[in-house]
């Protein structure tokens, strides 16, 4: 809820009335959007006004103390259980550090005081300037949630899982900044300044600026320091069902582009199945650490915003098939679609730009998702029942992660004295690659089995092994290990 006061000074003023004329205004937005739209230094548009949002209500959420592992999801509220030297999901030593501790507050109501001279705008000077804040959403879930998952029989990394509660916790930890202390929370590290706020009144404090306060505020004419809080995060925490689906390629090669793809194509499929408005149903993206090791499974998460679900989601797990038909349903669609037929476009309103915003929109591609849809469908006879999708083969997760990213880089290399040509071929009788450097040819092969025959003593697997297109180069060939050698040793 915003409260915004609208206030001017009277011309005339007379006895036993106050010096201004004022002016509330209530404004109610989904907890979703008001994360954002309504975080503090933020500015609200309606009704002809602007308004800057300018103190949050302290008198409605508790400053609670939160611990964030800085490896996955985990957090707990402080104060209820006694304190672990280690996550208990993930084991990470790291989580009893200071700098994982931090303040939260549950957004409820937030405030903005503005005069009236100030907060009129006209149709022609309607320039907003939107503020853009570090948001993560981290998703937790107990195991015993697992109520039904599949996988490919088959060495091809793609399964899904129906979770019937899932603890779905949106944090904004301030205004995107570079400048500032780095902090690591589910992997991801970088700056979260938070808001910086009284204690008492909420009033937001302006950077390089003397300490604001409410006029009924207690601690206004105090000096304390502990009066302010410098780093505040605002967080919404909900409760509902989702389907957690590891996808073939968990980090893309070149770019963002086939995981946006993918997330348009499952959005177009979900409203061709159920016929009518699907807004509730949205996706983010959740990474699981693996034990012993730096990588990560990256799941993309589809879940419904409703709390406590609206059992979209439990339909489409009925049986193994019926999420695959939304992606058949998808898959259709792009095939047909009319704008296939123009060379210069790769994707149109009538197929996935409608699923993406402006933002994503360039790295949306009708063909990306097309070949994606095709790669998956083909294996759909393959899909059997198992506990949990965290079951699928370690090796396989790795070897399709690390494949896409060197090859990603060899694609995105750029060099005026060595130009770089890679392209798909067929290399002893498997997938493989030709590589040009120059004028020196290469072929490729993934996944090579070496040993004794091949003049190994131990027997290993190489990622990439890369050899001379023509015979007569004096050159050896190249065994390329990505991960090291914990995953290759047999």
């Amino acid at each position: 809820m915003l409260n915004s006061l609208i206030h001017r000074k009277k011309q005339k003023i007379q006895e036993g009335q106050g010096s201004y004329d004022t002016w509330n205004y209530e404004y109610e937005r989904p907890a979703a959007s008001a994360i954002q739209e309504l975080a503090p230094a933020n500015t609200f548009y309606a009704e002809g006004r602007k308004v800057k949002i300018d103190q949050v209500d302290m008198t409605v959420s508790e400053i609670e103390t939160w611990r964030f592992c800085n490896n996955c999801s985990h957090k707990e509220l402080l104060g209820k259980e006694e304190e672990k030297s280690a996550c208990i999901k993930c084991g990470s030593p790291m989580w009893a550090d200071a700098g994982q501790k931090r303040l939260m507050l549950k957004m409820r109501q937030v405030f903005a005081s503005t005069a009236d001279r100030k907060s009129r705008i006209s149709d022609d000077s309607d320039d907003r300037d939107p503020v853009f804040f570090n948001k993560q959403m981290l998703v937790e879930f107990d195991e015993t949630h697992i109520v039904d998952a599949y996988k490919v029989d088959a060495d091809f990394p793609f399964g899904f899982e129906f979770l019937s509660k899932v603890d779905f916790c949106e944090i904004n930890f301030g205004e995107q900044t570079e400048i500032g202390e780095k902090i690591s929370i589910a992997g991801v590290e970088m700056p979260r300044q938070g808001f910086s706020v009284c204690r008492v009144c909420g009033k937001v404090q302006e950077n390089n600026q003397e300490s604001s306060h409410a006029y009924i505020c207690t601690a206004k004419d105090q000096e304390n320091d502990k009066n302010l809080i410098d780093c505040l995060y605002l967080y919404r925490q909900f409760f509902s069902e989702a389907i957690r689906i590891l996808l073939p390629v968990s980090i893309i090669s070149e770019s963002n582009c086939k995981l946006q793809s993918f997330i348009a194509a499952i959005q177009l499929g979900l409203k061709k199945k159920f016929k009518g408005k699907i807004d509730h149903l949205q996706t983010t993206i959740h990474e699981e650490p693996i034990a012993d090791s730096t990588y990560k499974r990256k799941y993309l998460v589809l879940y419904d915003t409703v709390p406590g679900g609206t059992g979209y989601l439990k339909q489409l797990m009925r049986s193994e098939y019926q999420l695959m038909e939304v992606l058949e349903m998808a898959l259709d669609v792009l095939k047909s679609c009319v704008c296939n037929q123009d060379q210069d476009k790769d994707g149109c309103y009538r197929c996935l730009f409608a699923y993406r915003n402006s933002y994503n929109m360039s790295e949306t591609s009708r063909d990306a998702a097309i070949e994606m849809l095709a790669d998956i469908l083909s294996n759909r006879d393959r899909m059997v029942k198992t506990d949990n999708i965290s079951d699928i083969s370690l090796n396989t997760f790795i070897d399709s992660e690390l494949e896409a990213r060197f090859l990603g880089a060899l694609k995105l290399s750029r060099s005026t004295e060595i130009p770089l040509i890679i392209k798909n071929d067929l290399v002893n009788g498997k997938p493989g690659y030709f590589l040009k450097a120059g004028d020196r040819a290469y072929f490729i092969e993934p996944q090579c089995e070496l040993g004794k025959l091949n003049g190994v003593s131990i027997a290993s697997r190489v990622d990439f092994m890369i050899r001379p297109a023509r015979l007569s180069d004096e050159v050896k060939p190249i065994a390329v290990f990505l991960d090291g050698y914990a995953y290759h040793h047999r």
